[in-house]
């Protein structure tokens, strides 16, 4: 059923991101399921992170290797409060922080203050990644090319 389910998710998906195309075009302006499929990249690639993950002795252990990628996760309950929350104010500045500063540097509205819409796309997209049950997104995104796939090309 994991494989129908990912497969489902990738039509509907697919036909979401045509839908968009359709409608807005090649404009700007992306559409809400593209939105939601670039915050869904931009955490899943921040909880990926190769440099926390690869850091230390290269003669680590798999259980070193569990804990270097707990430190990204949300859920893991290695994790004080204190981390987990300065974990989320970092993957809010990684999505929101630099396009914020850009936007006021050439004295355009930040993103963030345009409407809800991109900061509710992004609580979605971290939850699915971060706190989802058994972590089932985050695994099954890397766990099936074509979904990976499908919200790399969503997002470009």
């Amino acid at each position: 059923w994991s494989t129908v389910l990912v497969f489902g998710t990738v039509f509907v998906l697919s036909s979401f991101i045509l839908t968009d195309l359709v409608q807005g075009g090649l404009g700007t302006s992306n559409g809400r399921v593209v939105s939601f499929l670039n915050s869904l990249n931009a955490m899943a690639s921040f909880r990926r992170q190769r440099r926390v993950l690869q850091s230390g002795d290269a003669k680590n252990s798999p259980n070193s290797e569990k804990k270097k990628a707990e430190l990204l996760y949300l859920r893991a309950t290695r994790n004080s409060w204190s981390h987990r929350i300065q974990l989320f104010l970092l993957m809010f500045l990684a999505k929101f922080g630099s396009q914020s500063l850009g936007s006021l540097l050439i004295g355009a509205t930040p993103v963030i203050l345009k409407g809800p819409r991109h900061t509710f796309s992004w609580l979605l997209a971290m939850a699915c990644i971060q706190l989802f049950p058994r972590d089932s997104v985050y695994k099954k995104l890397y766990d099936h090319s074509s979904l990976l796939c499908l919200v790399r090309i969503g997002c470009a």
